[in-house]
């Protein structure tokens, strides 16, 4: 466990000592450090244009969600948290399942992998602590649905095929529900 503590750690470090003032200063104090707590339950969102990306961008999130919507089902003590996790459950295997039978006539990828900030997120939620998990399963399902609501967004704006972008259409009023529902959960914590 402790490698994982020290990988997290220096991930951590690097991103509050990223270049982004084009500068070649580290943003921060100016001495280096972060200015602030870093986040880790924030995922980059991706901005899919390609049809290709959007589905293992999908897909991805499906993932991510339904892995971490079991470990809720299993360990939380709330029964609100547990019907979320079992709605997200049902919702992201309908999805995936939609998505990837429009893939399949599109000649799509269909093997999504988990991104390696899902994948810590999800080791961070396995490893946390009984009084922590739902807390943490809530902000990581508040940050995955903006993600995955800016990846729909992104591709509305593409050139994309009319049926993944009538599957994203369909999508958007689910994921807007669903992050409004992540948002009621977070307000009672």
């Amino acid at each position: 466990m402790k490698p994982l503590y020290a990988l997290v750690a220096g991930v951590l470090v690097l991103a509050a000592c990223k270049d982004e003032g084009g500068d070649g200063k580290p943003q921060g104090g100016g001495d280096g450090r972060a200015s602030g707590p870093v986040d880790t339950t924030q995922f980059e969102a991706p901005s899919p244009v390609s049809a290709a990306s959007f589905v293992l961008a999908m897909l991805g999130s499906d993932k991510f969600a339904l892995k971490s919507a079991r470990l809720a089902v299993e360990r939380t003590r709330q029964d609100a948290v547990r019907d979320f996790a079992r709605e997200a459950i049902a919702a992201h295997s309908a999805s995936s399942t939609r998505l990837k039978a429009v893939a399949l006539r599109e000649d799509l990828p269909l093997q999504a992998a988990l991104s390696s900030e899902q994948q810590v997120s999800l080791k961070l939620l396995r490893d946390a602590a009984d009084a922590d998990f739902d807390r943490l399963y809530i902000d990581q399902q508040l940050n995955a649905h903006q993600q995955a609501l800016q990846t729909l967004e992104n591709f509305a704006a593409s050139d994309g095929p009319a049926a993944l972008k009538q599957i994203a259409a369909d999508a958007e009023p689910d994921v807007r529900a669903h992050l409004d529902h992540a948002r009621r959960l977070s307000a009672g914590h």
